[in-house]
């Protein structure tokens, strides 16, 4: 089950507006990979912890270079209908981490909302067909794109796609996984994987303290952070009749899909 958890998280984190860790929540093993991730340090657990986040890696992998290729698929033919899909997948999300909170901190909440909405705010129009160039600058930029996205794939509510397509970065990256076999891009991908490493180190660490510190006031800002996330995802256009009604299909079905798999989750 790990790798087909990693498919879905490697899945997210090439979705603007979507982050892995939110799936890691709302699938029920965020705490898990937190702690795995931590018990790479420790002799206690580290066998274990190793073989559970070399499966999640290996489906991550999995997930991003399939996902990249289908996601220029559907964004060129059912673009609004493959949002709307995805605002289905963070409604799941958002009701499943919420009703896990006894008690939420509003003013985090509403904290969490505006960092997501001030992010988009700032987002830029990419062309599609952008790709890298072999330097020591692209070098240095994957690095630090890496550890973006090592840092966002375990901190729920904050979408490294969504930040990266900020950064004017987003259709770079996934065009380096669609091109993968190419072996400059294998390269390229290589120091990108470094950046990775880096990111998901330091909030892995960063996240064990709060939850275990803070933890009322940390997910009341992941609630906002998902939250915030559904306005993102809303496609800005003329919408009819036609338009609508396969929009909210498209969303009844991500939600259901979500809702299916964790009740599969519970069952296992």
């Amino acid at each position: 089950m790990e790798i087909l958890y990693g498919i879905l998280v490697g899945a997210a984190n090439i979705i603007p507006g979507v982050s892995g860790g939110t799936i890691l929540l709302l699938i029920g093993i965020y705490e898990k990979t937190i702690n795995s991730l931590n018990n790479l340090l420790k002799k206690e657990n580290k066998l274990t912890a190793i073989i559970y986040l070399i499966k999640l890696f290996f489906g991550a992998v999995i997930g991003i270079v399939v996902f990249a290729k289908l996601l220029n698929y559907f964004f060129n033919r059912l673009e609004t209908e493959t949002y709307f899909f995805f605002i289905g997948l963070v409604i799941s999300s958002l009701i499943s981490v919420s009703k896990k909170e006894k008690s939420i901190n509003k003013y985090f909440a509403l904290l969490g909302v505006i960092i997501v909405l001030t992010l988009n705010y700032f987002k830029i129009d990419n062309d599609i067909n952008l790709l890298y160039e072999f330097s020591i600058t692209t070098v240095f930029i994957l690095i630090l794109v890496g550890i973006i996205s090592g840092g966002t794939m375990i901190l729920p509510g904050i979408s490294g796609s969504l930040i990266l397509l900020i950064l004017g970065q987003y259709h770079k990256v996934k065009n380096l996984f669609i091109n993968i076999l190419n072996i400059n891009n294998l390269i390229l991908l290589g120091f990108m994987g470094i950046g990775v490493l880096i990111g998901v180190f330091i909030v892995s660490k960063l996240m064990k303290f709060l939850l275990e510190k803070h933890k009322k006031y940390t997910m009341s800002l992941i609630i906002g952070l998902i939250f915030g996330s559904i306005y993102v995802l809303i496609p800005k256009i003329d919408y009819n009749f036609g338009i609508m009604a396969t929009a909210i299909a498209s969303l009844v079905l991500g939600f259901l899909s979500v809702e299916i798999l964790k009740y599969k989750n519970n069952k296992i």
